[in-house]
C-alpha cells in the first residue's frame, strides 16, 4: 500500500478529527502517503429537518460506508457517538482513537450557569437525552430544535436566536487545537460551562475518535498494522461497554440514553442513564474487570432496565 485514503465528512470538525488520526499513522509510519478524501453525507445536506425524522445518526456515515465497501476509501473516520450500534455487512471497527474531554458544555454570551437561568430561557439541543438532563438541572428551561455544525450553531447564539446552547466539549476543544480552523478568536465570544458527567452523561461513545475499515482489507497484514498502530486499548474497552449499553438498552443512537466509562488501572467503571418513557431519566452503574468490558455494558442495560 503505498496511498493510504481516509474517508471524512466535510466540516471543519470532521475534517480536524481526520488529521489527527492521520499524524498519528504519519509518526508511526513516515513512509506512508496519506490522502484525506471529503465526502457530504446525507445528514450534512439536511440541515432543515429533525435527525430522528429522516433516518437518525446513520445518515452522517452510509455515504463514507459505500465508499469503504466500493475501496475508494480505505478507512472512514467518524465521531464515535455518531455511529450506529451494528456496521453494514462487510464492515468493522478498524481502530479506537484516543478519547478527548468527553462532557458536555452549555454554551452562552453571558456567562449564566444553567442551574441559574431565568424560566422560559431558549437552550439550543435536538436531543432527548440533552434535554431531559438539562430540565433536571433546572425545570425551568425550555429547549429548541438546533442542527448544523459547531461554527452554525455559535452563529446561531450568537445572533440571539437562543439563550444558550449545548456541545460536546471534545469538538471545540479540537477545533481549537487544529491549526486550519479560521474561527479560533470567534470560540473565544462565549462562555462554555462543562457540566460534571457524574450529574450529566453524555453520549455513549462521545470524544472517541473511531476507524471504520471493509473487513476484507483488515486482512491485509500490512493494512492490519497500520490499523493496529494507532488503537488505543483503554478507549477501546470503553467504547465496547458504552456501545453494547447502548446495543441492549434497545434503542441505537438516537434513543434519550447516556453513557460514561471511567479506568482505573485494570477495572472499568461504566454509569449509564435511559429514559424508557421518554421523560424520566433513570441511572446506574457497574464495575468489573476491562477485559470484560463488553459483558459490562450489557449488564449495565439489563440492570437498568430492571430498575425501570
Amino acid at each position: 500500500m503505498k496511498i493510504l485514503r481516509i474517508g471524512t465528512r466535510k466540516s471543519l470538525l470532521a475534517q480536524a478529527q481526520t488529521r489527527i488520526v492521520a499524524e498519528k499513522i504519519r509518526k508511526k509510519m513516515p513512509e506512508l502517503e496519506i490522502e484525506i478524501v471529503p465526502m457530504a453525507t446525507e445528514g450534512d445536506k439536511q440541515l432543515d429537518k429533525n435527525l430522528s425524522s429522516f433516518g437518525g445518526k446513520g445518515v452522517f456515515t452510509k455515504e463514507l460506508e459505500m465508499a469503504l465497501l466500493d475501496g475508494r476509501i480505505h478507512m472512514a473516520v467518524h465521531s464515535a457517538k455518531d455511529m450506529p450500534v451494528d456496521f453494514p455487512k462487510g464492515l468493522v471497527l478498524g481502530a479506537v482513537v484516543e478519547r478527548a474531554e468527553y462532557e458536555d458544555m452549555v454554551v452562552t454570551r453571558d456567562n449564566m450557569p444553567i442551574v441559574c437561568m431565568k424560566p422560559g430561557s431558549i437552550i439550543g439541543t435536538g436531543s432527548l437525552r440533552r434535554k431531559l438532563q438539562l430540565q433536571m438541572l433546572n425545570p425551568q428551561i425550555e429547549t429548541k430544535e438546533i442542527r448544523g455544525n459547531v461554527q452554525t450553531r455559535l452563529k446561531k447564539l450568537d445572533e440571539g436566536q437562543y439563550d444558550a446552547i449545548v456541545l460536546a466539549r471534545a469538538g471545540l476543544e479540537r477545533l481549537r487545537r487544529d491549526s486550519a480552523d479560521e474561527y479560533k478568536d470567534f470560540y473565544n465570544k462565549f462562555y462554555y460551562e462543562v457540566l460534571d458527567s457524574e450529574e450529566y452523561l453524555p453520549a455513549a461513545g462521545q470524544a472517541i475518535l473511531a476507524v471504520e475499515v471493509a473487513e476484507e482489507l483488515l486482512k491485509v497484514p500490512e493494512f492490519r498494522s497500520v490499523c493496529q498502530t494507532i488503537n488505543e486499548e483503554k478507549a477501546a474497552y470503553m467504547l465496547q461497554a458504552e456501545r453494547n449499553f447502548l446495543k441492549y438498552i434497545g434503542g441505537g443512537c438516537n434513543a434519550p440514553a447516556g453513557a460514561c466509562s471511567w479506568i482505573d488501572g485494570e477495572r472499568l467503571r461504566i454509569k449509564g442513564g435511559f429514559a424508557q418513557d421518554g421523560k424520566t431519566m433513570l441511572y446506574t452503574e457497574v464495575t468489573g474487570g476491562i477485559s470484560e468490558a463488553g459483558e459490562l455494558g450489557q449488564k449495565l442495560a439489563e440492570k437498568l432496565l430492571n430498575k425501570g
